[in-house]
């Protein structure tokens, strides 16, 4: 990581749609230092070259001089998947507190420059991509447009599949979420049952105020949590995505910088999350949450994002990154939303504003306007977590392109900067998985014995299509010699 791209400064979501940025042709040789900065006031991000022992920190702390309040590590498992036998990588990192009224931005170059250090930076502060409106609309209308009825045929999803929610946290006890949210083997008792390095982290951490508390203040996570996984047939409010389990990993809370939003993506991934969802960004470069993304790109983690709502071009990170898919808003006349970001970097575009999902209000309270490229994102996590329901052995590149090549085209023919690939489509992203596996009837990934109910169950009828496999316009015994031949995991 070249280390002066560190001078980069965050600039807040609110800022950005009321004030020009300066272009960033080529970002690994520019700054953008706007008047309205927004990072969390005296607290550098330092990342050292080896695990740093109190010699390294000595030397950061010789810069400061007296001005040091104190060191914070970063919270995070006493183990990384895929790399049992490796340091995590975020215990190569460190937050340093100083006093809040030095120039953190000079500091952090003199701090970069240590032949210990490999980069330093402030800490850059990201916000939640919410656009809020407040028209209210009584129906999803985001489902009829993804084609969300069609995919349910093939599948309503699986609990094996956990989308990590990167957010302001969850209602957890909300009627819609409750029965999709991811509960962990550790009971509020004052021990780490499981040993993940977390005490009590019953339904996921508060990396804000280190701790376990959870509650969604905001709304924000609450919302797009119930996008990605409301209970679908459960007779209650609306439906999600998927049922699909959620993880709640939260980085905000009125407050938050990029520091904790790293460290919630690397708790997502020791925790066993298969997708992430963040709905968040800033048109700042932010290299310790790039890191945290590729590592989750690494362990084999589909990682979406929100590509922010300032209306340009200009990428915003981590949507930009190209481990991440990034998503626009597309309105339901298949409009780019007016708030939404564009570019060449974007992979699709989402259903938003005017998104009826779940409530921090209550248990039982929903809000119908929840709106701008937070709730695009969501929509496409959900998706990914559907595609792996169906087929849990797809890589996360192949998941990404099987959601991109089955996207609806709009605007200019192919891939354009306005769209991406188009407008996602449920239904026919998971066709296209169906169509390699067609003796899978019940979407579950595999044939077997419940599969063979569904041909029985359809006997003699002429569908014109599954489960009449070998196509000759009727379900009989020739059928089942098919879906024998195709016995086991579908491939």
């Amino acid at each position: 990581m070249p280390k002066f791209v560190l001078k980069i400064a965050a600039v807040s979501s609110a800022m950005l749609l009321s004030q020009s940025v300066l272009a960033i042709e080529d970002v690994q040789d520019k700054a953008v230092i706007e008047a309205g900065i927004n990072y969390v006031p005296g607290e550098i991000i330092v990342k050292f070259n080896q695990q740093p022992q109190q010699a390294s920190l000595a030397t950061v702390e010789g810069i400061l001089g007296p001005n040091r309040v104190q060191w914070k590590m970063p919270h995070h498992a006493p183990y990384t998947k895929g790399r049992p036998n490796e340091p995590h990588p975020l215990s190569y990192f460190r937050l340093v507190v100083v006093d809040s009224k030095l120039d953190i931005v000079s500091l952090s170059e003199q701090i970069s420059a240590l032949a210990a250090v490999e980069y330093a930076s402030v800490n850059n502060r990201p916000e939640p991509t919410h656009l809020p409106n407040d028209p209210l609309f009584n129906q999803q209308w985001a489902h009829q447009k993804i084609s969300s009825e069609g995919a349910w045929d093939i599948s309503t999803g699986s609990n094996e599949i956990i989308v990590g929610v990167i957010d302001t946290g969850c209602l957890i006890n909300h009627e819609d979420i409750q029965a999709n949210l991811w509960v962990n083997d550790d009971p509020p008792n004052g021990i780490d049952d499981d040993g993940n390095g977390f005490i009590d982290d019953t339904y996921g951490w508060n990396f804000v105020n280190n701790n376990n508390d959870i509650s969604d203040v905001f709304g924000h996570g609450t919302q797009v949590s119930g996008i990605v996984a409301g209970r679908i047939d459960n007779g209650l409010g609306i439906a999600g995505i998927g049922n699909l389990t959620v993880m709640t990993s939260k980085w905000w809370h009125l407050s938050g910088g990029e520091f904790s939003a790293a460290e919630s993506v690397y708790y997502a991934i020791d925790n066993g999350a298969h997708v992430l969802n963040l709905s968040l960004g800033c048109q700042c470069l932010l290299p310790m949450l790039e890191a945290a993304v590729n590592d989750a790109h690494a362990a084999g983690l589909v990682v979406v994002a929100s590509s922010g709502n300032s209306a340009t071009s200009q990428p915003a990170y981590p949507a930009a990154y190209p481990n991440v898919m990034a998503v626009a808003a597309i309105t339901i006349n298949d409009q780019l939303a007016g708030f939404s970001n564009w570019g060449p970097h974007l992979d699709v575009g989402a259903p938003s504003p005017n998104i009826l999902t779940a409530s921090n209000a209550g248990p039982t309270q929903y809000t119908p306007s929840f709106g701008g490229t937070s709730a695009a994102a969501p929509h496409v996590a959900g998706l990914a977590g559907l595609v792996l329901s169906v087929d849990p052995t797809l890589t996360n590149d192949e998941v990404r392109a099987l959601i991109n090549e089955n996207a609806d085209d709009l605007g200019a023919k192919g891939f354009d900067e306005f769209f991406g690939n188009g407008r996602i489509n449920s239904q026919a992203t998971l066709e296209a998985i169906s169509l390699s596996c067609p003796a899978d009837l019940d979407g579950d990934a595999s044939v077997g014995t419940s599969d063979l109910l569904v041909l029985f169950s359809l006997w003699g009828t002429n569908p014109g299509g599954p489960p009449d496999l070998d196509g000759d316009g009727v379900v009989n015994t020739s059928d089942i010699l098919v879906l024998f031949a195709n016995w086991g995991p579908c491939k």
